[in-house]
């Protein structure tokens, strides 16, 4: 009955009956509790599973590796907060009492998990005390380091680490290190990837292909990204979006808008990442028509809301000079977002209008949101454009107390604006205070 209620999604009736069944029944099998946390790992109820596993605990059920990792399942690689950190830290520590470190079943979605909630060393020391490790610890411990920003680290745990070994790689591993040779723009070392592709028999891999896409496009090699793209036996929104964002973010807004219509033809439908594309592509050649053409496709499709359709729509407006819908786009987004902000800066700085660029700095603030590096240039500029020096200096001030005044980019503008208006001592010193920095 149990099984009969966990298979057809009735999570609620198989709980009550577990709860109903005599005690000594239950601690035997422990099989209806592995599965009725299968069913919670299904339908991603972490909290639930959790309580389960401590029941269990405290019943003296005899868990194994499967009783841990459908806890685990069920959190669907996703920690949110501190309240789920702290349950996957003690789902680890009754792993640790239960011997069961040495599991892949259990190690391996441990190391995803940490990775997830940017716990990169804990991940590291599971994954480094797992004896056996199969292609997806590789692969886990590959992507978490690349998603934390330690994509090097991710390359060398798969060129002096896992082919030492001797381990063979999956198709998901070639395409995690290729990722990581990308965000490093290690361009050569993609290439001889490239060629291992090739005799490892994985030329046709979606995955491998799609990587080796963003790959050649990330590097302007756009040559080698369409011979990649075109030899695709199949190709989906990743493909199309790989090479339409690489082709937008270099220029080539012609070409990217050619690829839109044959991916019309494959008959895929854009998606944010596609729409967020062609339409910096528009900002960048100022085609607003075409912009906002786009515009209500993503209205239509339900896009609007996305974050990534956000900023780059703002952008749209304001690079092709209207300010006015621009203002009008901003207040209807999320303003949590302060890169909306900040794009709203660079409109009233492109028509010198210091007045407004003023109240969206200090609404910014009011905001409590909190400015980033290009927040303070942005603003600068806009001084440093009208002349407006006292203001500058205030927002100097500002630069210091947030802790920005190392940032190379904000003493870069700090610099300029020093120097253009006399203020040759204060920009002297902060242009050796940068060189000590580097």
């Amino acid at each position: 009955m149990l099984e009969f209620y966990v298979v057809n999604g009735q999570l609620w009736d198989a709980r009550l009956l577990l709860n109903e069944m005599p005690q000594s029944g239950v601690c035997v099998r422990a099989s209806l509790w592995n599965k009725m946390l299968s069913g919670f790992a299904v339908e991603k109820l972490s909290m639930e599973a959790f309580e389960l596993l401590s029941l269990m605990v405290c019943e003296n059920v005899a868990c194994d590796e499967f009783t841990f990792a459908n806890v685990l399942r069920a959190f669907g690689g996703d920690v949110r907060g501190r309240a789920g950190i702290r349950c996957v830290e003690q789902i680890h520590a009754k792993a640790i009492v239960y011997g069961l470190t040495g599991s892949r079943f259990v190690c391996n979605p441990l190391i995803d998990l940490y990775s997830k909630a940017g716990l990169i060393d804990c991940a590291k020391c599971v994954f480094d005390h797992l004896g056996e490790r199969d292609n997806m610890s590789w692969v886990a411990m590959m992507c978490g380091l690349s998603q934390n920003g330690l994509a090097e680290q991710s390359i060398s745990v798969f060129c002096d680490e896992m082919l030492t070994h001797g381990v063979f790689p999956t198709p998901y591993a070639l395409s995690s290190v290729l990722s990581a040779c990308s965000k490093t723009e290690w361009f050569d070392l993609g290439q001889e990837l490239h060629g291992l592709v090739f005799k490892w028999g994985f030329a046709s891999e979606l995955f491998v292909c799609n990587a080796l896409v963003t790959l050649y496009s990330r590097g302007r090699d756009f040559k080698s990204a369409s011979k990649v793209f075109e030899k695709m036996e199949r190709k989906d929104r990743v493909s199309y979006n790989s090479l339409i964002s690489g082709l937008a973010q270099h220029g080539f807004g012609d070409q990217a808008l050619q690829l839109l219509r044959k991916m019309q033809h494959d008959f895929l439908k854009p998606d944010c990442v596609t729409v967020a594309s062609l339409v910096s592509v528009c900002a960048t050649i100022g085609s607003l028509d075409k912009g906002r053409q786009f515009h209500s496709y993503a209205l239509k499709s339900g896009f609007s809301a996305d974050m990534l359709i956000e900023g780059s729509l703002l952008d749209l407006y304001v690079k092709c000079s209207d300010i006015e819908t621009a203002y009008g786009y901003f207040m209807n987004t999320r303003r949590e977002n302060v890169v909306l902000w900040n794009v709203m800066l660079v409109a009233y700085g492109q028509v010198g209008d210091i007045r407004e660029a003023n109240r969206i700095f200090s609404q910014v603030q009011i905001e409590d949101l909190e400015p980033n590096q290009y927040t303070y240039p942005s603003m600068l500029r806009t001084c440093t454009s009208v002349g407006a020096t006292d203001l500058g200096e205030q927002i100097h001030t500002q630069v210091i107390k947030t802790g920005f005044q190392f940032n190379e980019y904000v003493c870069s503008v700090l610099i300029d604006m020093y120097s253009k208006y006399g203020f040759l001592n204060t920009a002297e010193k902060i242009f050796r205070r940068l060189l000590r920095m580097m």
